[in-house]
């Protein structure tokens, strides 16, 4: 943690577990702060789901697999 107490996720894998309009916008944050997000919803569609994917996170619809949160 730096000293005005912000975190750097440079390169870190962080995962998000739900994909709706908050989900969206965190993601441009994370990737905006040089993090490396992974997000997953247990709906098989999903409507931000390809904008999501667009900004560079990785997605997983349909599930909450184990796999995806190793590492995290």
């Amino acid at each position: 943690m730096g000293m005005d107490g912000s975190i750097d996720l440079k390169g870190k894998k962080v995962v998000v577990v739900g994909m709706g309009r908050t989900a969206l916008a965190l993601t441009r944050l994370l990737v905006a702060k040089g993090a490396r997000p992974w997000l997953t919803d247990s709906k098989s569609t999903n409507e931000y789901a390809a904008r999501i994917e667009a900004l560079g996170a990785r997605v997983e619809l349909g599930e909450h697999s184990d796999s995806f949160f190793a590492d995290a």
